[in-house]
């Protein structure tokens, strides 16, 4: 028997859906409002510092694993715009360059082993991204404000009901209050099929009906789950540090502090899994090798698969098998060339 995770990789979309960035990922929803920061008409900058936490029982969320405090910058142009390269300044240090898996969206990704770490790697103070367009360089500065700290882990607090949940009634999910979370923060809730199919998600940030920092639960309507399945789902805790729609003419600025918990929800008896396979610490390398850690149980045999489209089930291709000896597997793999998009997964062969 196997067990099938589906992480995204190699795309922006492996920091966005899988690391978090609420913030910087408010266009992507399953509602329909549109607002400046979800409408392809303004150019997006966004500086997010993230904490990966993950829950497996009802004592509450944890640290996911080391290098679990990360620092992203990224850049989403407006649909109109084409952007040849860009570079990100990082206060008191020279600029480093940007990476673009996909046109018009570049990202800077660091990442460290404890919140200290983090706000001293990446202080408080102005950032400065330079895009070189076609025909032109632009500088555009977010400074990011003093005082801003990392939320609390987004534990849920109805665990382990929601590891029996009947799919066919409503069930409100629910979560410890976030700490000093107001009206101008922001909490996304999404849920996932193990295969990484988006099932719910709660509402865009600058929507009416998005929660703010005050929520403490949010209802999944009656079937919108399937009986007897383990979802993958995420509580995000954001601390709005600095929005900024108006200085510059079709460009949004954004500023957070965020926290993730990945955790699980199950209706009825659950799929028949044995363990949740979790990629975490993903990165993008020089060259453009793709980086992450596989969570796993020793004298376990794992294989990590590749596939450029998802559209072909048939092409997913074996790039390691091995049998694991810790708890952490160190994966690293530099696509082929001409490979803009793709597609990484974990599969646990059981003994």
């Amino acid at each position: 028997m196997k067990t099938v995770i589906l992480a995204r990789a190699t795309t922006i979309v492996l920091s966005l859906l899988t690391l978090g960035l609420g913030l910087a990922r408010a266009q992507i929803t399953m509602n329909t409002c549109t607002n400046a920061l979800s409408s392809g008409v303004f150019s997006r900058f966004s500086i997010i510092e993230v904490a990966s936490y993950t829950q497996t029982n009802a004592s509450g969320a944890f640290a996911a694993v080391t290098n679990a405090f990360d620092f992203e910058a990224v850049v989403d142009l407006a649909t109109n715009l084409t952007g040849e390269s860009a570079t990100l300044t990082v206060p008191g240090k020279s600029a480093q360059p940007m990476f673009s898996f996909i046109s018009g969206e570049f990202l800077f990704f660091g990442e460290t082993n404890t919140a200290a770490e983090l706000t001293s790697a990446y202080p408080d103070g102005g950032y400065a991204f330079d895009i070189t367009y076609a025909t032109s360089n632009k500088i555009t500065t977010i400074t990011v404000p003093s005082g801003g700290t990392l939320p609390n882990a987004p534990s849920l607090s109805n665990y382990a009901a929601a590891q029996a949940i009947d799919a066919s009634a409503d069930f409100t999910l629910s979560w410890v209050p976030f700490s000093d979370g107001g009206s101008k923060d922001y909490i996304l809730v999404d849920v996932n099929t193990q295969s990484g199919g988006l099932v719910f998600q709660s509402d865009s940030f600058g929507c009416p009906s998005a929660l703010d920092g005050t929520a403490t639960s949010i209802l999944i309507p009656a079937n919108t789950l399937v009986s007897n399945q383990t979802y993958k789902a995420e509580i995000i805790f954001i601390n709005v540090l600095y929005v900024n729609t108006n200085s510059t003419a079709k460009v949004a600025l954004l500023s957070g502090a965020e926290t993730v918990n990945e955790t699980t929800i199950s209706t009825g008896a659950g799929t028949a899994t044995t363990s949740t396979l979790v990629l975490t610490n993903a990165a993008w390398l020089s060259g453009g090798a793709v980086r992450f850690d596989l969570a796993t149980t020793p004298g376990q045999i794992y294989e990590v698969q590749f596939n450029e489209d998802l559209s072909n089930p048939s092409a997913w291709s074996t790039l390691l098998v091995t049998d694991a000896v810790s708890t952490l597997l160190p994966f690293t793999n530099t696509p082929p060339a001409g490979v803009n998009a793709g597609f990484y997964r974990a599969v646990q062969i059981q003994n």
